[in-house]
């Protein structure tokens, strides 16, 4: 039985040695960390005598046992003595820069026709350079008015000198109004800026230009307030968003966001809609959380025509962008369209992280390609991103897949090497090994290795162990652990419930189900249960 996701890369051949001392172990479980060298392999440096290691061996803890390393690099130059009784002194730092508030190639427009649109003012002021973006403000009463006045950014090398021709037409009549054009000051952003200091130094009062922009600003901190402490309650969620007079691109983001997570793609496009009827323009944010709904929701055809839409509106995708396609196709199993868009992403951004490694990573372990799995862990260590926990899940899962218990039980030392304290997932992916490839006492013992650790099972990990046994055709054990799984108070999924009854099936016995039944619903789990069509279809054969 499949359960979670985990990273990759690994080969049994010339570990190294692990530390021969207690390793301090932090916290924070997610918290990168790199293995701790033990003090019988550290050599004082020698420069008449480089090591002959190879330099990346540091780095590749993941990888370097999966290929032979490349080779070293010559030896550094040996330093004179002079230069080494007579160092250099360093340069002192330079002064620190003010900070910069006024975005290059900003212009002020001021003296606008509150009936025009943005693209009215997109037509007029291009021709002095290519724009990146016009900021119309909107009236907050009236949504199909502006406030009068917008900020225009050029873009490109060239952003400067065009916005110095636009502010030469300073004066011009627009639309029977004449204009007021000058260079954006950054007075907008500083006062941002300033309220964010503010705020940072626990002084969070701000002062409103009217009573309408406090209710404005009350209602938006309710509603982000509501996100963060209510978010499955999603009556109260959309309650507080529509309670907002004037929603703002942010808020609107956030919802569309909210939408995503829960997969509802419907909801997010119409959230999105209405944010576009109001004038808003949407940018990278927003349309990267709609991709998502649309990629949560399996449909990737509606994520790649948001994707269409991002570019015929010049916006550039971001490397979440990218890493949400990634993980998409990966979820529909579509390695071909994970690898391309992951192709793309390294030729279009100038680097990437762990988290779009581990996408790519968990489709190729998923379609049982770990050799790629692998190639893909070392260029993430060569280029110096450390591997994430999920990432060392993500591989032994991949190994699981293949039945590959050598390789599975490397990635697993590694991660305690690391300084990885394991946890229920790391039980659980031996444990789906175990069972898998018909071991099942040794799942029990790597179950009773958890529960002495302090790891307390889940209903995946009770899950795996019944399952295993049903296999095996010990129907006493997998009932037993079934029930100590009641007994624990832990609710059984539908998929678990899928798995009894297919005991059930084999036995031939019918008249155990009702009396399962009863035991779930006196446990509270069995009415929240619903059956899919494969637990009808197990039905039907016990019935016939």
């Amino acid at each position: 039985m499949d359960m979670l996701s985990f990273p990759a890369s690994f080969s049994p051949a010339q570990l190294a040695a692990k530390p021969s001392f207690p390793i301090r172990r932090s916290p924070e479980t997610a918290a990168v960390r790199r293995p701790i060298v033990p003090s019988n392999l550290q050599t004082p440096d020698n420069p008449k005598n480089p090591p002959a290691s190879n330099p990346l061996s540091s780095k590749l803890w993941l990888s370097s046992k999966l290929s032979p390393p490349p080779p070293p690099p010559p030896p550094p130059p040996v330093e004179s003595l002079e230069s080494k009784i007579h160092p250099k002194d360093p340069d002192p730092p330079p002064p620190a820069q003010p900070q910069e508030f006024r975005q290059k190639g900003q212009i002020f427009v001021g003296n606008l026709p509150k009936w025009i649109k943005k693209k009215e003012v997109v037509d007029f002021f291009r021709q002095f350079g290519p724009l990146k973006d016009v900021v119309l403000i909107r009236d907050h009463e009236d949504q199909e008015r502006n406030m009068g006045y917008c900020f225009v950014i050029y873009g490109g090398p060239t952003a400067d000198e065009s916005a110095e021709q636009a502010v030469e037409f300073d004066g011009v009549e627009f639309h029977g109004k004449v204009l007021t054009v000058r260079m954006d000051d950054g007075s907008r952003l500083k006062a941002r800026a300033e309220e964010r200091a503010r705020w940072a130094a626990g002084n969070d009062k701000r002062e409103f230009r009217s009573q309408w922009h406090e209710e404005n600003d009350i209602a938006c901190r309710k509603f982000r307030k509501v996100l963060e402490t209510e978010p499955k309650n999603w009556q109260a969620v959309i309650n507080a968003f529509k309670s907002i007079p004037k929603p703002s691109r942010g808020e609107y983001g956030l919802m569309v966001n909210y939408y995503a997570r829960r997969g509802d793609k419907h909801h997010a496009r119409s959230t999105f809609e209405e944010m576009r009827a109001k004038g808003i323009e949407a940018n990278s944010y927003v349309f990267t959380n709609l991709v998502h709904a649309y990629a949560v929701a399996r449909d990737m055809r509606g994520a790649l025509s948001c994707v269409e839409e991002m570019k015929a509106e010049s916006i550039e995708l971001t490397l979440v962008t990218y890493s949400i396609l990634i993980k998409g196709f990966s979820d529909i199993k579509d390695v071909e369209a994970a690898e391309n868009y992951f192709k793309e992403a390294k030729r279009k951004l100038t680097s990437l992280n762990a988290i779009i490694y581990s996408n790519i990573i968990y489709a190729h372990c998923q379609a049982g390609n770990m050799s790629r799995a692998e190639d893909l862990v070392r260029e993430m260590e060569e280029q110096g991103i450390d591997a994430p926990i999920d990432l060392y899940h993500t591989m032994m899962d991949g190994y699981t897949n293949i039945k590959e218990e050598e390789k599975c039980l490397i990635v697993f030392e590694r991660l305690k090497e690391c300084g990885f304290p394991p946890s229920v997932v790391s039980y659980g992916c031996l444990i789906n090994l175990y069972t898998k490839i018909g071991k099942v006492p040794k799942a029990l013992q790597v179950s009773k290795s958890m529960e002495s650790s302090g790891i307390n099972h889940n209903y995946k990990t009770y899950s795996m162990l019944i399952n295993g046994f049903i296999k095996l055709n010990d129907y006493a054990n997998a009932f037993s652990i079934f029930e100590e799984m009641l007994t624990a108070g832990l609710k059984p999924d539908a998929v678990l419930y899928n798995i009894i009854i297919n005991a059930f099936c084999k036995m031939g016995n019918i008249d155990r189900r009702p009396v399962l039944f009863k035991k779930c619903r006196e446990k509270g789990t069995g009415h929240q249960l619903e059956h899919s069509p494969q637990s009808y279809m197990d039905l039907q054969k016990l019935e016939t």
